[in-house]
């Protein structure tokens, strides 16, 4: 079974505290995967799908440089709710500066959300590479993110595609980066986010 992309929407936020995307159309998606960047010196925010469905956190990863930490979560669902004026919502009580990226793909059913997983970095960085992760079996969807403290992750190598960027608003929000890649075969994927 392969993958399909669908659609994507990302968003910052503008008090420090709440983060929305732009609307989607994710009819059609079998998964959506979620990317949350925030402040690593406390917990996870609250992520809140409009349509219904219960995000589950998958991986997270805290980085920092000189006492900043940030956090970048992946989230998972296979959604049983889909449609146009999809929205995936960040909400907080503190200050967490969430920056937030949702991907829609189809063809998705029964999958093992981590397959393998591969991280390297700190929160200054705008270019992040983690080094090469072989999928299990072929027609896997690899996805990369990185979260910064650093700017706006700008470019990805190694045949990754669908780059979504969220430049860092001081006071507002991290600057966040995600990408896909479809790999075919049970090859290394090697990817490179840049600033």
């Amino acid at each position: 079974m392969s993958f399909g992309f669908l659609a994507s929407g990302s968003g910052g936020s503008t008090d420090g505290r709440s983060a929305v995307t732009t609307s989607f159309d994710s009819t059609g998606a079998g998964a959506l995967f979620v990317f949350v960047g925030s402040d690593g010196n406390v917990g996870l925010p609250d992520v809140y799908d409009n349509k219904g469905n219960e995000l589950v956190p998958a991986i997270t990863v805290v980085a920092g440089f000189n006492g900043t930490f940030i956090r970048n979560t992946l989230y998972y669902v296979e959604p049983t709710t889909v449609g146009a004026g999809h929205t995936v919502s960040v909400l907080d009580r503190g200050d967490r500066y969430p920056t937030v990226h949702a991907l829609a793909f189809s063809c998705a059913s029964h999958l093992k959300v981590v397959d393998v997983s591969t991280v390297n970095g700190g929160g200054l960085v705008t270019t992040l590479a983690p080094g090469p992760l072989t999928p299990s079996a072929g027609n896997a969807l690899v996805i990369a993110a990185a979260a910064t403290t650093g700017g706006t992750i700008t470019g990805i190598s190694g045949g990754f595609t669908g780059l979504t960027a969220t430049a860092l608003v001081a006071g507002q929000h991290f600057g966040l980066g995600s990408a896909y890649l479809i790999q075919t075969s049970a090859a290394a994927a090697s990817e490179k986010l840049c600033g």
